[in-house]
């Protein structure tokens, strides 16, 4: 299996942490609440690192996209905005 390893995982978030940021800022308009929803998303994503192989990375915009605004929602429903 072509799973991505710690170190890759680690440098592509930091690659794509700024994109990630901008996207949930858009929807959230807050920028502790988009921090939140990134920190959501990673952790989500570090939680199933064995499962992620290399073709579901963060460069691959639908799925990161599709995970940061399900972070952004459960935010906003959360109340704290």
């Amino acid at each position: 299996m072509n799973t991505i390893k710690k170190e890759e995982f680690e440098r592509l978030v930091i690659e794509n942490q700024l994109s990630m940021y901008r996207l949930a800022m858009s929807i959230l308009k807050n920028s502790n609440d988009a921090e939140d929803a990134v920190s959501e998303t990673v952790l989500t994503a570090y939680e199933h690192l064995s499962s992620l192989k290399k073709s579901d990375s963060f460069k691959d915009d639908d799925n990161s996209c599709k995970c940061i605004k399900k972070n952004a929602a459960k935010e906003e429903k959360s109340g704290f905005i």
